[in-house]
């Protein structure tokens, strides 16, 4: 990326010049090369194009609350970038589940699943889902946040733990989603799976 310093006898340029694009942010005039696109978009391509959209109407939603907009326009400034970029970031990117911790399940009611997740903003709900082998559900519920570990505790007694699936699922505060699935069999006892 170009820096621009303009004189007085140009003060701004914006726009398509040659094979250059344009761009003030910030105070900055930012050139590009620029990049004939095809005519028409391909259907992976409109269907980013709509999810972005989607993320862009969802940051002006936020940004229009006064509250929340001095929320994240704090957040911006310690991060250094916009807040409508946090937004429209955290729209479209999921959390990460970091670790799942089986080390105490053992398919007996009150057995803790411990959920490590992270996510540029915040999580906000992590679900736990027990399936059996042949993926019928046989509980499913919500964690609770302890600093920044949830926890699930099971609910139902399991004869066969070691042949049942932990599916978990992390959402973050724009709705993105992730979910992982995790066989207790696959798992050594006392692990944490990454």
């Amino acid at each position: 990326m170009a820096k621009v310093k303009l004189n007085p006898s140009l003060a701004q340029v914006q726009g398509k010049v040659d094979q250059w694009v344009y761009r003030e942010r910030d105070g900055k005039t930012q050139v590009f090369p620029y990049q004939k696109h095809p005519d028409r978009p391909t259907p992976a391509q409109t269907g980013h194009r709509q999810r972005f959209r989607d993320a862009q109407i969802y940051a002006k939603k936020i940004l229009a609350d006064p509250l929340l907009s001095l929320r994240y326009r704090e957040l911006a400034v310690e991060r250094g970038c916009p807040a409508n970029a946090i937004l429209i970031g955290n729209f479209l990117t999921p959390p990460v589940i970091e670790q799942v911790d089986l080390s105490a399940y053992r398919g007996v009611a009150g057995d803790a699943i411990r959920v490590l997740a992270k996510d540029a903003v915040e999580v906000v709900g992590v679900t736990v889902a027990v399936r059996d082998a042949d993926a019928a559900l046989l509980e499913t519920g919500s964690a609770t946040k302890d600093h920044d570990l949830w926890i699930y505790r099971s609910t139902t007694a399991i004869a066969d733990a070691a042949s049942v699936l932990i599916e978990v699922t992390a959402q973050n505060r724009a709705g993105a989603k992730v979910s992982k699935a995790y066989p207790v069999s696959a798992l050594p006892d006392e692990t944490t799976v990454p």
